[in-house]
Parts: structure tokens; C-alpha cells; sequence
């Protein structure tokens, strides 16, 4: 958040690729909006709760603790 905050031209921090990357747009409009880290992360928390169960079934070392 604070490079996009940081950044002199707004209108070309975001490249062609960056939703993307980002999976959608969700992350972009977060940021142009000036949503909170905190905020950005309850939005994700959802889909990282589902994805955590799939993703131990194909881990061939033991699992970690996720960094609150």
C-alpha cells in the first residue's frame, strides 16, 4: 500500500498484468481505494481458508504456521 501511495504517477503503477497476477481485480481496487493491510487481508481470508485443506493433501513436508 504505501508504494502505491508513494508512487508520483498513480495512473501507471498498475501494468497490464497486475490483476493478473493478482488473481483479480480485488487487490487493485483495494489499493486505489486506500484500504488498510489489515483490511486487505480479512478480504483474502476466505479463500485462503478454503485453499489450506486442498493444499495440505499434496505436501510432502510437514506443514507450517501461517505469520498472522
Amino acid at each position: 500500500m504505501y508504494a502505491y501511495q508513494s508512487f508520483p504517477s498513480k495512473s501507471k503503477f498498475f501494468n497490464s498484468y497486475f490483476n493478473t497476477l493478482a488473481g483479480s481485480k480485488q487487490l487493485r481496487t483495494s489499493l486505489e481505494n486506500g484500504d488498510s493491510e489489515q483490511k486487505i487481508k480479512k478480504a483474502w481470508q476466505s479463500d485462503i481458508d478454503e485453499f489450506m485443506p486442498i493444499r495440505k493433501k499434496y505436501l510432502i513436508y510437514p506443514d507450517f504456521q501461517p505469520i498472522e
